[in-house]
């Protein structure tokens, strides 16, 4: 098993950035930050290897291949266990993975420094040598190997995103507009990372990478938003229920909910908006009883 050290790189690093570099980026190989952490248990098996430090963090480090030539290296806070708040992936090649900003692990340096620009801080780090370049005011950083090779992607937090705003509100018709043109894309940024779906005595969670989960007729998720008899779908196309809604605010020390109640729907019971980074997301539906 190769770079143990990046374990111990993420614990004790400060991290470093540069500047006139794309946008801060919310996910990573299809994974999203604030995603639940059992999301990785479910794909990947248990970890081989879990870190808790004693100022609250906990690592986690999951084989996506059998011979640990590709992992993923997952994060969470004490402030809240459930999701995660990192995500990292190295390895020397990974034709399958999903690009990050049109990148992949192996993908030639000039590449990277194309399509990424030149990070402003670097370090290295041995076992193997890879030198860790940081960005300004963005959540990612990147490792380059001795073959001049694209070794490693991360990325953390939140910084390079807009704070919530004042003045911002959920849009619930652009929410219901991309339900009804099934908009996987817009979906996506739409709900949170952390998503349930309450109906009757079941609960729904995300248990794989958010837009195939989205994307696919036989997952949960797509069911019911989708597929299922009394579907938001369906309710959304068939009943109008956002005439006659009521919006309630409910804070707690964690987050500033919107919550939305649908009293003349037969089926739909209320949306809760989640204000996540630059803006209010879905958290939960929950249908009414018996639907």
């Amino acid at each position: 098993m190769k770079n143990l050290h990046l374990i111990f790189f993420l614990i004790t690093s400060n991290i470093l950035h540069s500047q006139d570099n794309p946008p801060s980026q919310m996910s990573l190989d299809g994974f999203y930050l604030s995603q639940y952490r059992y999301v990785f248990t479910n794909l990947y098996g248990k970890p081989l290897q879990i870190i808790k430090t004693e100022d609250g963090w906990i690592y986690e480090f999951f084989k996506v291949k059998p011979d640990t030539s590709v992992y993923i290296l997952t994060k969470a806070s004490s402030d809240d266990t459930t999701a995660i708040i990192s995500i990292q992936i190295n390895g020397e090649k990974y034709d399958e993975m999903i690009p990050f900003l049109g990148l992949k692990l192996g993908d030639d340096e000039k590449k990277v420094f194309n399509i990424l620009g030149k990070y402003s801080e670097v370090t290295e780090l041995d076992n193997p040598h890879v030198e860790v370049g940081f960005f300004k005011d963005r959540n990612y950083s990147i490792e380059i190997n001795d073959d001049k090779k694209l070794y490693g992607l991360r990325i953390f937090g939140f910084d390079g995103f807009k704070d919530l705003s004042d003045n911002e509100q959920p849009d619930l018709l652009l929410f219901k507009k991309a339900i009804l043109a099934k908009d996987i894309e817009s979906l996506s940024n739409m709900i949170m990372p952390n998503f349930k779906i309450f109906r009757n005595d079941e609960v729904y969670y995300y248990k794989d990478r958010i837009k195939k989960e989205l994307s696919d007729s036989t997952s949960d998720i797509h069911k019911q938003l989708f597929n299922h008899e009394n579907s938001l779908y369906n309710i959304f196309k068939e009943e109008n229920p956002d005439n006659n809604m009521e919006i309630r605010l409910t804070m707690d020390p964690q987050r500033v909910m919107l919550v939305a109640k649908f009293p003349d729907s037969k089926f739909l019971k209320e949306i809760v908006f989640w204000g996540h980074v630059d803006r209010y997301k879905v958290w939960e539906i929950s249908f009414k009883d018996g639907s």
